[in-house]
Order: C-alpha cells, then structure tokens, then sequence
C-alpha cells in the first residue's frame, strides 16, 4: 500500500477538520482534560502545532510539533487519529518528517497499549510515565 503525508496549512484547518480532522477528538479523550477538541483546532490554526495527513487505504490525522530539548530535537505526537493507517510506511513517512524538520527522535505520550503498540510495530521505547496529582 501506497501512503503520502501532506502537511495542512494552518489557513486550511477549518477545511481540514470538516473533511475528517474533527476525528482528532477521539484522541482527546485520553488526554486527561489537557486540551479540547475546539482548544486543538485553535492552536493549529494559529500554527501552534501543525496538522499532518496521511492519506491511503486510510486516512490518518496527526498534530504534532517539534520540541527542542538541551540534548535532542523531538517530534512531539500531541494528537494522532489513524485506524487502518498504522502500516510501517505510513510510519517512515512521519519519521522522513521529523528528520527534514532536523529531529533526531518521534516521541508521543500514550497509554500502555499503544505504547506497546508502536514497540512492537515501530521500534519505540518507553521512556518514562507521567503522574500527575490535581491541586
């Protein structure tokens, strides 16, 4: 199977999300009440992420955006909506992202199960788990 990503201007979000983006909310809904689907929309279409498609059998919705760290460039997976899209290609195609935007790792926060997921799939390591305790 044949993948292509396409990176979706921040003018183009409210197209974007009419055309399947909105399905990024379903992601949220493990973000622990960090951001909302409307909150998401918003800071795409500042340019505060960017919005990613991958387009296939399936097509797939990502806002991601880089994080420089003192040691090391990340691409930061904040949203990811992609059933039937999971194939490797699809994958290599986000990593060819992250590499020309000069990362030198993929990195998203996730349950267990996914991270199991992209192990297994995709050569990730769990780095470390977030606890948080409201105030």
């Amino acid at each position: 199977m044949t993948f292509e990503l396409f990176t979706v201007r921040p003018d183009h979000i409210d197209r974007a999300w009419r055309e399947g983006a909105n399905k990024l909310s379903e992601a949220l809904k493990l973000a622990a009440g960090e951001c909302t689907s409307d909150q998401l929309k918003y800071r795409l279409a500042k340019g505060e992420l960017t919005l990613l498609t991958i387009r296939g059998a399936a097509t797939a919705w990502i806002a991601v955006e880089f994080i420089q760290m003192p040691n090391l460039r990340v691409l930061h997976v904040y949203a990811i909506y992609a059933p039937g899209a999971t194939a490797t290609a699809a994958f290599e195609l986000l990593a060819d992202y992250a590499r020309r935007g000069g990362a030198s790792a993929l990195q998203g926060a996730c349950t267990e199960a996914v991270s199991k997921l992209w192990g297994r799939k995709f050569g990730f390591e769990e780095v470390y788990r977030l606890a948080r305790k409201s105030l």
